[in-house]
């Protein structure tokens, strides 16, 4: 009986151990979730400066009846439009701004890319003053210049100018 009581008493102990170690032990506090952050296309802002106007230059020599008119119709749209050459030589460049208004998203900007034009009586080019544009206003220009290549002798002559520039937020 003593042997059993030691058992029980020993039992007991380790029951009684067991019990209070439960209740002074660690407990875990968890947090669980997730957060999400969406692509918005609006957060990227590169477009065209519409309060600069475009500058229109014409070259030497181009009668004083030739116009060029230089638009932005949009934030992503520049018209341009030459009219009157008379001659080989006769040259127009306009002067873009091109403006990186994103708050928090760098740019940059591909070599401008010219749709087919009449490569026999034009030349029409068209380059960036730079291809970074650093979020928060900076800016660049995009200089197009149209040139009649050559003289026509018997009907007027005109071509299409498109001209593209990609813009891609830096990653």
């Amino acid at each position: 009986m003593k042997k059993r009581t030691g058992i029980i008493g020993v039992l007991i102990a380790i029951l009684v151990l067991g019990i209070g170690y439960a209740a002074v032990s660690g407990v875990d506090l968890l947090v669980n979730g997730t957060a999400n952050v969406k692509v918005d296309d609006a957060n990227f802002k590169v477009h065209y400066d519409q309060s600069a106007n475009p500058t229109i230059t014409m070259g030497d020599g181009v009668v004083n009846t030739a116009t060029v008119t230089a638009t932005y119709t949009d934030d992503l749209h520049a018209t341009i439009n030459v009219d009157g050459f008379t001659k080989r030589g006769d040259k127009a460049t306009v002067v873009y701004t091109i403006v990186n208004e994103s708050e928090d998203i760098d740019a940059t900007l591909s070599s401008p890319e010219i749709d087919e034009f009449d490569t026999e009586y034009f030349n029409v080019t068209a380059t960036l003053g730079k291809e970074e544009l650093a979020k928060g206003g900076d800016t660049t220009t995009l200089t197009v210049v149209v040139e009649a290549i050559k003289t026509p002798t018997v009907d007027d002559v005109s071509t299409n100018i498109n001209i593209t520039v990609p813009a891609d937020p830096v990653l």
